[in-house]
């Protein structure tokens, strides 16, 4: 056999198994993300959505984290941090904000790449929104979503008819 086929026979079985695409079995397991943006950015956005909490010291954070893929153009997170343990929200309409019992909320826009992302966030006056919580359970949190953010050099989005099934975040 020829050096020539032989490498072409490994190269084959080698990259018969690549692909360079997700495949739907695998985004059945992601949650998913949909909302309008308008202001100083405009369009329809759609991505993949999770869940999860954390702990560092004495601080605990609860998040929903969304996010699009290949490539990514946003990724937009709702946060709560206390000092004590943050179970998954009940059902029920919370307020996003800068406030200590707020979700506060952070769209980064990634668009023209990671080194020029643009953050709009929930902190400033005159900013904010809800965020409603339809189903929470242990495998999935589902609901919806409308705020007003801005970025630190003033400039402002509006974020409309947001949509979400997030479903736990995987620490493989």
């Amino acid at each position: 056999m020829s050096l020539t086929l032989l490498l072409s026979i490994l190269i084959f079985s080698f990259c018969g198994g690549c692909s360079d695409s997700t495949s739907n079995d695998d985004l059945d397991e992601l949650g998913t993300v949909t909302f309008e943006v308008s202001g100083a950015l405009e369009g329809d956005k759609e991505g993949m959505a999770d869940f999860y909490s954390m702990s560092a010291y004495s601080l605990y954070t609860w998040e929903i984290s969304t996010h699009d893929f290949n490539p990514q153009s946003f990724s937009l997170q709702f946060q709560r941090t206390s000092q004590s343990e943050i179970e998954n929200p009940e059902p029920g309409t919370y307020s996003i904000g800068g406030g200590p019992d707020d979700y506060l909320a952070i769209f980064t826009d990634t668009e023209a790449g990671f080194a020029d992302a643009v953050e709009y966030s929930t902190f400033s006056e005159g900013t904010g929104g809800t965020l409603e919580i339809t189903h929470s359970s242990d495998d999935l949190i589902r609901g919806t979503f409308s705020f007003t953010a801005s970025s630190e050099g003033g400039e402002t989005v509006t974020i409309t008819n947001g949509q979400f099934e997030a479903k736990p975040r995987q620490f493989d």
